[in-house]
């Protein structure tokens, strides 16, 4: 491993745009100040300016600086620490220096942020909710819709990395390829090899950390990413860096791929790597380490993962009588001899659920057909260790080695292997992946597999095919009053990870305020957005004094971080004139903060209304309910004018119906809910001479509908609605009562 001085070199570039957003019935955004700055961090090392004079002024090269504004003019700065006088502390404490200098970015053209404030009637008034939670909702907490009113928050970036608002495309990538081939960035061209990319991998991770650039020749020529990893979606990319990295042992963490692309818009993925944590990682029993611009390679000889020491097994008789558990898995059945594909499979499955430790039972162990009663045990167990050792070998990655520990149940041989977990790995067998679901063995897709293995690295996901991660660092809205403690629906909502936006109360600055929520990509448009709810009756209370009056215009602070870009398309050049900061990292980062102006009365106006229709019918039990009360419920709604999309698929007792209808400008919202149910009732006629008893079905249709808008004259219509669905439904459904 490289010494941690060299490692924490950096260069640190940050841009912030200040905003002022005032939000009512329209929504006004101004851009109040940037401002930039550059970071340049080098540790203090004894060899390097151990000699040097305190005071003296040490060169270490120079930066440049080109924003649009330019032209083909660059600013630049020289790059110069000074020794103090408390050189050796700083040696003994491993402390950094830090050089430091400001500019003004150019102002973006267009803006960087934009905000949608709306009040809400209904918490669970969410088009995208997910059909399970809506029904839940319907049936359970209908007041969701009609009785917790709140405030509703929609951010969005544009997506920078793609379509830059200043600046030309390619700059990004074209900064990076001046820097050249180095102990921290490595070329790979776009047919590299699985096993190129694991020596890769594992080589960065031993020394410093660093980059790839995957598409680039080893002159720095843009080839650009080609066959499979040319996919829009990246998914034939994320899949070869997953497996590289499985290769390895352990298995080495990479963040997810960003895309850049150059003039020409030929498309290169950019893969940062870490350095390793603790264990040095090694592949094809070698230690790959970066040399300046080579990969070099050292013998590595041992077994890394000795078999783990037999530990006592219990009362393996309960443990067989109570059978697969979330933790066990048990094979193995009377005259069938278990196979290497049968272990392998089960290793993985184990270790992909994530269990931490978990058992694998090999019942009803038997030798192979022949064998004699007196060598049966002994062959018996080479045997299964024969197929364990071919399944182990089709297992990536290649770090476990399980024990087989033997033992006897009223006469019935079994084994149990041990499979403990090691994060944050994930693993295949023979290329593909399973997971243990508690009662059987499930296939997983390769994609779903690198999400675990990026969550369990502790890496963020971001989708789309830029490089640029949008986070909400801070939100905060200034709160007169204490809010009451959250009602049902909120606790169901948070459950749900359609929800995560509720705020927390902050007793100690008296505001509602969100942490860390990711922003997401937003389909059919350039950039990325994010959710921030809060409720808002509790704001609403009238003061104690009839002469006082309460402001309801609310104030507060959003922070939000694009990483890995720079707003203002300025360009960047660091030419070194010392080892301490040759080939140094640059980590670039946009700050957006914005100060909120929030005129709740003027939202609260134009809020989004519901309405809430509940009808409870006798219906008869013939068979066919659900399908047969669709099509009546769908005509009802076609008649009011109501584009009903595909029914939701649903169980035999409920089904989902939703809908939209425009009129005057105004989008009026459906959400249907209904269930069939029936109860089995018992009929006694008593007559003079006897008693006829005979069992029926009764049916019950129970139907819930949500009108939801916006407007200042939506509560008409949600009433003229109101009465013409309930009329409708009466009429048409008036012969279930009848028959």
């Amino acid at each position: 491993m490289a010494n941690d001085n060299e490692a924490r070199s950096a260069v640190f570039i940050e841009e912030t745009y200040n905003y002022t957003i005032i939000a009512d019935t329209q929504t006004e955004i101004t851009c109040t100040g940037t401002s930039g700055q550059v970071r340049v961090t080098v540790p203090y090392d004894g060899r390097s300016i151990g000699k040097a004079a305190p005071g003296a002024l040490i060169d270490f090269g120079q930066l440049r600086l080109r924003k649009p504004s330019q032209g083909t003019a660059w600013s630049t700065c020289p790059i110069q620490l000074p020794i103090g006088t408390d050189l050796p502390r700083m040696l003994r404490n491993n402390r950094e220096s830090v050089w430091e200098w400001s500019y003004i970015p150019d102002a973006p053209r267009d803006t960087l942020l934009n905000l949608e404030a709306a009040v809400i009637d209904g918490a669970a008034l969410d088009p995208s909710m997910d059909d399970n939670l809506l029904a839940e909702l319907l049936f359970h907490n209908v007041e969701a819709f009609v009785n917790d009113l709140r405030l509703r928050l929609k951010l969005w970036v544009p997506r920078l990395n793609t379509a830059a608002l200043i600046g030309a495309r390619g700059h990004e990538l074209r900064g990076l390829i001046l820097e050249q081939e180095s102990k921290v960035q490595i070329f790979l061209p776009s047919g590299a090899s699985e096993e190129l990319l694991a020596q890769s991998l594992a080589a960065l991770a031993n020394t410093a950390g660093g980059r790839l650039l995957i598409g680039v020749g080893a002159q720095g020529t843009v080839d650009g990413l080609r066959g499979e990893l040319a996919d829009s979606e990246a998914i034939g990319l994320r899949r070869l860096l997953l497996q590289a990295a499985l290769r390895c042992d352990p298995p080495v963490v990479f963040a997810p791929p960003a895309m850049l692309e150059d003039e020409d818009g030929r498309r290169v993925a950019r893969v940062n790597v870490p350095p390793g944590q603790s264990e040095q990682h090694v592949y094809q029993d070698k230690l790959w380490l970066r040399e300046g611009p080579t990969t070099v390679s050292k013998a590595r000889s041992g077994n890394r993962h000795p078999a783990p020491a037999p530990q006592p097994l219990g009362d393996l008789a309960n443990l067989v009588a109570a059978g697969p558990t979330a933790d066990v898995i048990m094979l193995g059945s009377k005259g069938v001899e278990v196979t290497a594909n049968d272990l392998g499979r089960a290793i993985t499955a184990l270790v992909n659920a994530a269990v931490g430790q978990g058992l694998i039972v090999v019942r009803h162990l038997a030798p192979p057909q022949g064998w004699t009663a007196r060598l049966a045990s002994q062959n018996a167990n080479q045997s299964f260790e024969k197929q364990l050792r071919s399944a182990l070998e089709g297992i990536c990655p290649q770090i476990f080695n399980p024990r087989p520990e033997y033992a006897t149940i009223e006469g019935e041989r079994v084994v149990v292997l041990r499979i403990k977990g090691h994060q944050p790995t994930v693993a295949t067998y023979k290329g593909a992946a399973y997971e243990w679901t508690g009662t059987a063995l499930r296939e997983v897709d390769h994609e779903e597999l690198y999400r675990r293995y990026m969550l369990r690295s502790g890496q963020q996901l971001h989708s789309g095919p830029s490089g640029d991660t949008v986070t909400l660092l801070y939100g905060e809205i200034s709160w007169p009053s204490h809010p009451p403690t959250r009602a049902k629906l909120s606790a169901m909502l948070q459950q749900d990870t359609a929800d995560k936006s509720l705020a927390h109360f902050d007793h100690q600055v008296r505001a509602m305020v969100w942490h860390n929520l990711p922003f997401s990509n937003l389909r059919g448009t350039q950039g990325s957005g994010c959710l921030l709810n809060t409720g808002l009756r509790h704001a609403f209370a009238r003061p104690s004094n009839p002469g006082a009056t309460s402001d309801l215009n609310l104030n507060g602070v959003i922070q939000i971080r694009i990483d890995n870009v720079l707003a203002s398309g300025t360009e960047y050049e660091i030419q070194a004139n010392h080892p301490l900061i040759q080939g140094v990292p640059v980590y670039k980062r946009t700050q957006l903060i914005a100060n909120l102006q929030l005129n709740i009365p003027e939202l609260f106006a134009n809020r989004q209304r519901a309405a809430l229709l509940h009808f409870q019918i006798p219906d008869v039990a013939a068979g066919r309910e659900l399908e047969e009360r669709i099509f009546d419920l769908q005509q009802i709604c076609a008649d009011v004018g109501f584009w009903v999309a595909k029914p939701s698929p649903s169980s035999e007792l409920w089904g989902l119906l939703r809908g939209i209808r425009n009129t005057g400008h105004r989008d009026i919202s459906l959400a249907l809910g209904f269930r069939c149910t029936t109860t089995d009732v018992a009929r006694e006629l008593r007559f003079s001479q006897r008693v006829d008893h005979k069992q029926i079905k009764v049916g019950h249709l129970d139907v819930r509908i949500v009108l939801s808008g916006v407007g200042d004259k939506v509560s008409e219509e949600l009433t003229s609605l109101q009465m013409e669905l309930s009329q409708l439904i009466h009429d048409r459904l008036y012969y279930l009562r009848t028959e």
